[in-house]
C-alpha cells in the first residue's frame, strides 16, 4: 500500500508526464509540412439562371399576407433564387436534373437546407415551374440558409424520364447532387 507521500508523488509524476506528452503533441501537430488536402472536384453544376430576387421587406410583406407573421422575426436577408441544372445519375447513367437554389445576400458562412416536395404528377407543379409556391418557399433562405429544392427525376429538365416513385436511390441521388451543385454556384 502506498503512503500518502508516495500517492502525492505519483500524482505529481503523472501530471508532469501528461504535461510533457501534451506539449510534444502540440509541437508535433504544428508543422509547415502538413499535407494540403485538395478541395473536392465535383463538377456537378451545368448551368444557372437568376430566377428572382426579393428584399427582406418584400418577404416580410408576403409572410404577413399569407398569415405567417409569427416567422417574420427570422427574416434577416434579401434573397436571390436561381434555377440550376446539374449532373446526377439515374439507372447508372449520367443525366441532367434541375432545381431551385436560394441564397441569402450575405458574406457570412451559412448552412444549407434541402427541401423535397411531396408527390406531384404534373410537370407544372415542379419547383422550377411553380414559381408561386416554390418562390414563397424559397424565402426560407432569408433566415440565413442556402435553400435547395430539387425537381427530382421525371420533372424539370429530366421530364423525359419517368419519375421513379418511391425508389430510394433515384430520389436521394439528385437531392445530394443539388447540394454539390449549389456549392459550385
Amino acid at each position: 500500500m502506498l503512503s500518502p507521500q508516495n500517492k502525492y508523488a505519483l500524482i505529481i509524476f503523472g501530471k508532469k508526464i501528461f504535461s510533457i506528452l501534451l506539449f510534444v503533441f502540440i509541437i508535433s501537430s504544428c508543422s509547415d509540412k502538413d499535407p494540403v488536402i485538395p478541395e473536392p472536384d465535383f463538377e456537378v453544376l451545368v448551368s444557372y439562371e437568376e430566377n428572382l430576387t426579393r428584399t427582406k421587406e418584400e418577404i416580410a410583406a408576403i409572410i404577413d399576407f399569407v398569415g405567417l407573421d409569427a416567422i417574420e422575426a427570422f427574416i434577416k436577408y434579401d434573397i436571390t433564387v436561381y434555377v440550376i441544372t446539374y449532373k446526377t445519375t439515374f439507372l447508372n447513367q449520367e443525366i441532367i436534373a434541375s432545381g431551385l437554389v436560394a441564397f441569402p445576400e450575405t458574406n457570412e458562412s451559412i448552412p444549407m437546407l434541402s427541401f423535397q416536395h411531396g408527390t406531384i404528377t404534373l410537370h407544372s407543379d415542379a419547383p422550377t415551374e411553380d414559381k408561386n409556391t416554390y418562390g414563397l418557399l424559397s424565402s426560407v433562405a432569408s433566415a440565413g440558409y442556402i435553400f435547395c429544392i430539387p425537381d427530382l427525376i421525371g420533372f424539370g429538365s429530366s421530364k423525359d424520364k419517368i419519375h421513379p416513385y418511391y425508389h430510394a436511390e433515384s430520389t436521394a441521388t439528385p437531392v445530394v447532387d443539388i447540394l454539390h451543385g449549389a456549392e459550385e454556384l
